[in-house]
């Protein structure tokens, strides 16, 4: 890695000014109306226990409920005492720790391939789904932060300067990424990865660095009861990890990125023939950086990684567990587009500019686009035949519409569980526990046995989507009884479809 010759202060001002400016705006205007939407599954997880009656709790609950370890609950805790009630407090702490992540990975990126350049990257890692994560109440932007403080602070340990400063921050770095999610180790071995290489490449160990990177590794013990639970429950073959998850996830990034970069190569080529040059020559990167290389290349291994421990325990795998790999790919961009460009003037200035574009499109201008073109819907779901129950089939759906349902509407709202449908027609587990959950959390709407709301219930309706992984008491429905769908309707809720049910011995069937 290049040395950090200077203070970490002023190397931090160098790379401020205008790319700062640049990006306060863009995160400010792309995380405008984002961060005011509603809570969905996972952060209401977050919102209850970070809410729980002391902090002793806050970390018992989490460590014994969810797959996160405790920092990111405690961390919203205090937000929300600190700044008070409301959605905005809530999400702060991972709006902070994106924003202030992504301008830490900057500044050590900028020392290596050039301020523009290390924008870029910056840019195309908020064009693309992972920025979605910036304003999520769950552990993701924090992890940024910690991913990047470890970056930062490994360039500071090797320097002659500051290194007591920099081996504190690997310390800090470490510890928080693995308290931060249960996959942190896998954002913390590109560090080791790197401080590997730099002690074969020089044949002698730094032991300052070794001892920050190996002392805070006591902080995954808080993994044990997590991992004990991992796995238990059985999980929906629709998001259980298999190959064709590898695909998905490299796939999706490709789409994001493909017109900006495709944009960018396109405009580098004109420029390129305007000013009378040939094809690019050199490396992509420079052959002595093998430090960064080996970062680079292990901070790319976590889906395969992922996918791997997951084919074994049929666990589901999700994109944004690995979305420090995301960023890991959006530097390769950089990196391809930085050669392009060799010794073509204004070509980084124009790719700046086309990923700033792609940042306001893909945030701002293409949901305000897809929002003015969604359906517009005559009624409401608590419109529709108001004198009857309503069985939400998604346990996410359930607790978000258990969250923000009032009045007559909560309590016509159930979920019904039952061992043997979740079995038959989901072939997973997930949410069966719900009657578990509710003596913790303060759900409101009702959960029942299928057995007991069968026998109360002869008339329902039914608020799912059939391809839901998790709907299996819908599907049930369409297989044993008489079902008829009464169309979609507007609700703030994931789901909107309502099916009407009457069950066969009172339909005279």
């Amino acid at each position: 890695m290049l040395e950090a010759s200077t203070t970490p202060i002023r190397s931090f001002s160098k790379s401020a000014g205008f790319f700062l400016l640049l990006f306060v705006a863009l995160f400010a205007a792309s995380n405008f109306l984002p961060i005011q939407r509603h809570l969905w599954y996972d952060e209401l997880y977050t919102y209850y226990l970070a809410h729980s009656p002391s902090l002793s709790q806050v970390v018992q609950r989490t460590v014994a409920m969810d797959l996160a370890p405790p920092l990111m609950h405690l961390a919203t805790r205090f937000s929300d005492e600190l700044f008070g009630p409301g959605i905005v407090a809530f999400r702060l702490p991972a709006v902070l720790g994106f924003f202030f992540g992504s301008l830490l990975l900057h500044v050590s990126l900028a020392k290596r391939i050039g301020k523009i350049w290390a924008a870029v990257a910056i840019l195309a890692f908020w064009s693309g789904e992972f920025f979605l994560y910036s304003t999520e109440a769950r552990p993701y932007g924090l992890l940024i932060f910690f991913f990047a403080l470890g970056v930062y602070s490994l360039d500071h340990a090797r320097s002659g300067n500051f290194r007591g400063l920099g081996a504190a921050g690997l310390v800090v770095a470490v510890a928080g990424m693995l308290l931060s999610h249960m996959f942190g180790l896998f954002s913390v071995a590109p560090l080791f990865a790197s401080e590997l290489m730099r002690t074969y490449k020089r044949r002698q160990v730094d032991w300052l660095i070794w001892v920050a990177l190996v002392v805070p590794l006591c902080a995954g013990a808080i993994y044990i009861p997590i991992l004990r639970r991992f796995g238990a429950a059985e999980t929906s073959p629709s998001v259980t990890a298999f190959s064709r998850k590898l695909v998905v996830f490299f796939g999706k990034s490709a789409l994001a990125l493909g017109i900006p970069v495709g944009l960018s190569l396109l405009g580098i080529w004109q420029l390129r023939r305007s000013q009378g040059l040939g094809l690019p020559q050199g490396n992509i990167a420079p052959a002595s950086a093998w430090e960064d290389i080996a970062l680079l290349a292990t901070l790319a291994l976590p889906p395969f990684a992922i996918n791997l421990l997951f084919l074994r325990t049929h666990s589901a795998f999700f994109d944004r567990y690995c979305i420090t790999s995301g960023f890991a790919i959006c530097v390769c961009c950089a990196l391809v587009l930085r050669w392009a460009a060799r010794l073509t003037r204004g070509a980084d200035w124009m790719c700046l500019w086309i990923f700033a574009g792609a940042v306001i499109y893909a945030n701002v201008l293409g949901p305000a686009i897809q929002r003015s073109l969604g359906p517009v819907y005559p009624k409401s779901v608590e419109e529709v035949m108001p004198d009857l129950p309503v069985v939400v089939v998604s346990g996410i759906s359930f607790l978000e519409v258990d969250h923000y349902a009032q009045g007559d509407f909560l309590k016509r709202v159930y979920y019904v569980t039952d061992a043997d449908g979740f079995a038959k027609y989901a072939h997973a587990s997930s949410f069966e526990g719900m009657a578990d959950l509710k003596k913790i959390f303060p759900i409101r709407a009702n959960v029942e046995k299928f057995s007991e709301f069968r026998k109360a219930h002869p008339h329902f309706l039914i608020l799912g989507t059939p391809q839901h992984s998790e709907a299996w008491f819908l599907k049930k429905m369409m297989a044993e009884e008489t079902v008829r769908k009464l169309g979609d309707f507007g609700s703030i809720y994931r789901d909107n479809s309502l099916f009407e049910v009457i069950v066969k011995d009172q339909a005279g069937t």
